[in-house]
């Protein structure tokens, strides 16, 4: 079958193919035009990647909103690419650089290709902008302020009391994780909104890929209605695997996002745990834990141990859960094991190295990664800690050559040829 028959059997234009592979569509036009004179590997990759989407499903028909985003950031900027596709989407965002990206057509995201012709998308940092939408969404990112016990919602509340003021028609959903009870207190006080908690779920630099095809859509809401019946179908229509929208209370959406945060936190720490037991009883912890995994019930997947679950949300949201949460001994020990492990695991560095040793950290990733933690750790305990997390090859040389001892959290195809002078808990790609 050419992949132009396969295109049709699953229902997309060429348009759409284009939209779904982020490929510009003159490429593919050409490339399907010219399958039969001349089959390349192009033509099979193409194949493989059509076979792969499912079957175009029909859409409620809903007419084009102007959709506000404020954040173009790892949760905001995927939503608003895809809502474009159907919509005309408006960034509101403080940083200059991210402003002048979007509107150049230049994608966020790496290895992902606008295709810049057939999407509707603009920015800006002015927040009067605002007042053109039929439906705003908030995905700021919101800290976890160890002083007060919560994460830091001011900058929601201030968007918020704007639109209340100067667009109160519009529809708003809170893509941002917050405290348990935020969302009904916010919805009480700005009581002519339309407001709607929707947490995401995202993995990490998966985000096109997450929000196109989502385990679920929760919406925490005062009660239903039209305004928020019609929001969901405006996200229903992003998805390719026609994801309905659960309806539920603003606390029960709250708490969907907090628990699942927290349990997938607790089985990363349950995994690291068996990983320091065997490491403190010289045992194969790959043995110990594909075996327990063979159990159905526990199941084969998200059990490579690692220094520590970090990121942008499991520690905040975990801690967040157990300050509103105090009775769970479970949410706190799940907290207390991270710790724990970062200490851990730089207690096994320190046996393997001198204290005039130069530990290279490799792929840190954010401030708030656990490698992070274990570098702080070390760095406190007088050791010489450097840092590498992405450059050209003299740079990377250079950073090797330093390096006495390498830590890597996950081992990808650059840092594999060293193998002898890593440490790493990648049990499974070793």
């Amino acid at each position: 079958m050419s992949i132009k028959e396969k295109r049709k059997n699953k229902g997309y234009s060429q348009k759409d193919i284009a939209i779904k592979l982020g490929i510009p569509l003159r490429t593919y036009k050409r490339i399907e035009l010219s399958e039969e004179k001349n089959h390349t590997y192009k033509h099979e990759l193409l194949e493989n990647k059509i076979d792969l989407l499912p079957k175009n499903l029909v859409r409620q028909n809903i007419k084009r909103e102007t959709i506000g985003i404020i954040g173009a950031g790892n949760v905001g900027y995927p939503l608003g690419v895809l809502l474009s596709e159907r919509n005309r989407v408006l960034f509101i965002d403080s940083d200059e650089e991210k402003i002048k990206k979007i509107n150049n057509g230049v994608s966020l995201i790496d290895n992902y290709q606008l295709n810049s012709n057939s999407l509707k998308i603009k920015a800006s940092s002015d927040i009067k902008t605002l007042i053109y939408c039929d439906s705003i969404i908030i995905a700021l990112p919101t800290e976890y302020v160890e002083r007060i016990k919560r994460f830091n919602t001011s900058k929601i509340e201030e968007y918020i009391d704007y639109i209340s003021k100067n667009n109160p028609s519009a529809t708003v959903v809170i893509k941002s994780t917050v405290p348990f009870g935020f969302t009904k207190k916010l919805a009480k006080h700005f009581h002519n909104l339309e407001i709607i908690f929707s947490p995401e779920f995202l993995r990490e630099d998966h985000g096109i890929e997450d929000t196109q095809n989502p385990d679920r859509i929760i919406f925490g809401v005062k009660r239903i209605n039209l305004k928020n019946k019609r929001m969901a179908i405006v996200l229903e229509n992003v998805t390719n695997n026609a994801s309905k929208t659960t309806f539920m209370s603003y606390e029960e959406a709250e708490a969907v996002k907090l628990f699942s945060n927290s349990f997938l936190a607790m089985r990363i720490a349950y995994m690291n745990e068996i990983d320091t037991f065997a490491l403190k009883n010289n045992l194969d912890a790959n043995k110990i834990i594909k075996g327990m995994c063979q159990d159905k019930r526990i199941g084969d997947f998200y059990n490579n141990p690692s220094f520590g679950f970090g990121g942008h949300c499991f520690p905040k949201d975990t801690k967040q859960l157990h300050s509103s949460y105090k009775e769970s001994k479970l949410i706190n020990a799940v907290v207390e094991s991270n710790i724990d492990r970062a200490k851990a695991i730089a207690k096994q560095i320190m046996k393997k190295c001198s204290k005039d040793s130069t530990i290279g950290f490799y792929k840190v990733k954010n401030k708030n990664s656990a490698s992070m933690d274990v570098a702080s750790l070390l760095f406190n305990k007088g050791y010489n800690v450097i840092f590498f997390e992405d450059g050209d090859d003299e740079s990377f040389n250079n950073f090797i050559k330093k390096s006495d001892l390498l830590i890597a959290n996950r081992i990808d195809e650059r840092i594999s040829s060293y193998k002898e002078k890593v440490f790493t808990r990648d049990l499974f790609l070793n």
